[in-house]
């Protein structure tokens, strides 16, 4: 399965806008510097980003939409290992995702938001 590289445009944002929530504005800005990709498999498109931490290379999936997740993820898994990934990190809001993408996968974090504004009295 072959992995398409699609530029920047609005018309790719769009495509992403209902997925990416509250950062949106960061993860766009990631897009157009060419800190991250869009990556299209099939009818699936991701943003991806590669980090690294204390083992090594890992790939991010920031966001993806399509149909094809359970498709399309074991080649993502795939081009991880093709860059000498240690693993795959996959954001997401949905609980389900695991199930989605039929995947062994291991919990690694937990993130909370908590607000500012009316703290400490202000």
């Amino acid at each position: 399965m072959e992995i398409k590289i699609v530029p920047y445009s609005p018309e790719a944002v769009t495509r992403f806008a209902s997925a990416l929530g509250d950062y949106s504005e960061d993860i766009l800005r990631s897009v157009r510097c060419g800190h991250s990709h869009i990556w299209q498999l099939e009818d699936t498109h991701y943003i991806v980003t590669i980090e690294q931490d204390s083992k090594g290379k890992v790939l991010v999936v920031l966001c993806a939409v399509g149909e094809g997740l359970a498709n399309t993820a074991p080649r993502i898994l795939e081009q991880a290992n093709n860059i000498g990934a240690y693993g795959c990190r996959f954001h997401s809001t949905h609980k389900g995702l695991h199930r989605l993408i039929n995947l062994p996968v291991q919990w690694v974090e937990n993130v909370f938001l908590v607000p500012v504004e009316g703290c400490n009295g202000k």
